[in-house]
């Protein structure tokens, strides 16, 4: 998994994602926003995917200042995290 990053009001959020069969996810505290890659850089449709998930309060807001906030998903399948600073 990568890390995305993105600035919005003055804070940044970061995101881990993933490209697999061509297929971009970004993933956020209390969801995940995915769509096929198209003629566009990984990087650049993963930075849409978690403004969207901000926009949808799917990316929680922490007062601490880059504090990860991490989440599981059954058994260990997959493991995703979040950060945002101030």
């Amino acid at each position: 998994m990568e890390i995305i990053e993105v600035e919005k009001g003055g804070v940044t959020y970061s995101a881990e994602y993933a490209l697999n069969e061509n297929v971009v996810t970004v993933f956020g505290v209390s969801g995940e926003e995915s769509t096929q890659l198209g003629s566009l850089s990984e990087e650049h449709v993963a930075r849409m995917l978690l403004k969207s998930l901000i926009r949808k309060g799917q990316i929680v807001n922490s007062p601490h200042k880059s504090r990860p906030l991490r989440y599981s998903i059954c058994n260990g399948l997959r493991t995703a995290g979040v950060t945002v600073s101030h």
